[in-house]
């Protein structure tokens, strides 16, 4: 699964309702080892040391919007999916294997 602005957009407004410009959104595709990942919390799941996380960011209203869906660095298949709100962990969302 690959996670753009469009599948960014489509959870924005399916989850916190609201909508989003696809026009304005960022996006990046990083390769991590797990403990790189930026809260504790999600360090501590039961991942591959080596993975992908496709990011997806706006800034609407002067918040600051991050989704990023975890895989493996070898499979398209997502693991996670972690969404920030201004730097703060606010959902995480783990995908059934």
């Amino acid at each position: 699964m690959y996670f753009g602005s469009e599948q960014f957009c489509i959870f924005m407004k399916n989850e916190f309702d609201t909508d989003i410009d696809e026009d304005g959104v960022g996006e990046e595709t990083v390769y991590l080892e797990k403990e790189e990942l930026s809260f504790e919390s999600i360090c501590t799941l039961n991942l591959p040391n080596e993975i992908r996380v496709d990011y997806c960011s706006i800034v609407k209203d002067d918040e600051e919007w991050t989704i990023g869906v975890v895989h493996e660095l070898t499979e398209s298949v997502p693991l996670l999916l972690i969404c920030e709100k201004n730097g703060d962990l606010i959902l995480i969302k783990k995908f059934l294997r």
